[in-house]
C-alpha cells in the first residue's frame, strides 16, 4: 500500500479510495498476465452479497429476537476474538440509535460530521442494520469497477469481473431473509452449503480468509514521516473540512498495527487530500 509514494498510483480524473491500494491490486494483474490470463474475476462484494457482515446481530435486537442476539454476538465475539460486551455494544446497540455516533472516529470537523451524521440517519435508519450495511458496501461497487478496469486491466488487456455483484444473483440473494442467510457468525453460509460435494471438505471448513492488513500497517510504516509532511499541508484542512490532528492519530495508530479505532471516512478522506495535492501540485516532501 502507498508503495512508490507520492507517485503511488496513476492520477485519475477524479479521486477514487481504490489508488491506495494500487500497487497491490496492479502486482497480482501482472503476475496473472505472465500466465497469459485475459479474465480476472474479483471476489469484491462476495461477504456482504451473501448478508455478512458484523452488523447483522443488530437485525435480531430491532425485531426483538433477543435470545438469537446473545447467542451469535458470542459467536461472532469469539469470531472477532473480543469480549462479548463490546460486541454487543459496538454491532448490536450502537447501530439501532437513531441519534448517536454513525460516523464514530470520523476525520471531519464538527459542523461536517452533524450534517453528514443527520443526513445519513435520515436516508438509512429504517433500513435493517444488517441491510443498512450491505447496501453502503454495494453502492461503492462503480467507484472500484470503473478504476480496475481504466487503470489495471485494460493497459493489460485484460478484463475485470466482479460475479457477486451479478444483477439476477443480488436480487435473489437480497429476497432471502438475513437471518437464513446469515448464521452462526459465518460468512457465505448459503454458498457453502450449496458447495458441499463440489468443493473439498478442506476448503468448505476453513474459518476464515486471507489478509491485506499487515501490508496496509507496512505501507503506513514506511511512508509515515513523508504522510506526516504532506498531512501538515493540507487542503481539505484548510477549507475547515476535516481535522488534520485527527488524520495524523489515526495514521499513527495504522503505523502501529492497529485498525480498531479507524473511522469509515479514513481512506477516503486520505484518498481525497493526496488526490487534491498531487492534482492542484502541490510540494510532496521527499
Amino acid at each position: 500500500m502507498l508503495r512508490g509514494f507520492p507517485e503511488y498510483s496513476p492520477l485519475t480524473d477524479e479521486p477514487n479510495v481504490a489508488q491506495l491500494m494500487y500497487s497491490l491490486t496492479n502486482s497480482s494483474y501482472l503476475r496473472a498476465a505472465e500466465r497469459d490470463v485475459r479474465v480476472v474475476l474479483t471476489g469484491y462484494a462476495g461477504d456482504q452479497v451473501f448478508g455478512y457482515n458484523y452488523y447483522y446481530i443488530a437485525d435480531y435486537l430491532r425485531k426483538y429476537k433477543f435470545m438469537t442476539f446473545i447467542k451469535e454476538a458470542n459467536k461472532l465475539s469469539r469470531v472477532l476474538n473480543e469480549p462479548l460486551y463490546s460486541t454487543a455494544l459496538e454491532y448490536g446497540f450502537k447501530p439501532l440509535q437513531r441519534k448517536g455516533n454513525r460516523f464514530e472516529h470520523s476525520l471531519m470537523s464538527e459542523e461536517n460530521y452533524h450534517k453528514a451524521n443527520e443526513r445519513y440517519i435520515s436516508k438509512h435508519f429504517e433500513l435493517m442494520p444488517g441491510e443498512r450495511s450491505q447496501f453502503e458496501f454495494i453502492d461503492q461497487a462503480p467507484q472500484l469497477y470503473i478504476f480496475a478496469r481504466d487503470y489495471i486491466s485494460e493497459p493489460l488487456k485484460m478484463e475485470s469481473r466482479h460475479p457477486f455483484l451479478d444483477v439476477d444473483l443480488v436480487k435473489f440473494l437480497y429476497g432471502i431473509p438475513l437471518e437464513i442467510k446469515t448464521k452462526n457468525a459465518r460468512s457465505k453460509g448459503i454458498l457453502i452449503e450449496a458447495m458441499k460435494g463440489v468443493l473439498p471438505e478442506k476448503v468448505l471448513s476453513r474459518p476464515g480468509k486471507s489478509t491485506t492488513n499487515a501490508l496496509i500497517f507496512e505501507g503506513f510504516k514506511q511512508e509515515y514521516h513523508k504522510l506526516k509532511r504532506v498531512i501538515q499541508q493540507s487542503i481539505l484542512q484548510e477549507y475547515g473540512i476535516v481535522s488534520t490532528d485527527l488524520l495524523m492519530s489515526n495514521i499513527e495508530q495504522l503505523r502501529q498495527g492497529n485498525l480498531r479505532n479507524i473511522g469509515k471516512d479514513f481512506f477516503p478522506v486520505l484518498s481525497l487530500e493526496l488526490w487534491l495535492q498531487r492534482k492542484y501540485k502541490y510540494s510532496f516532501a521527499k
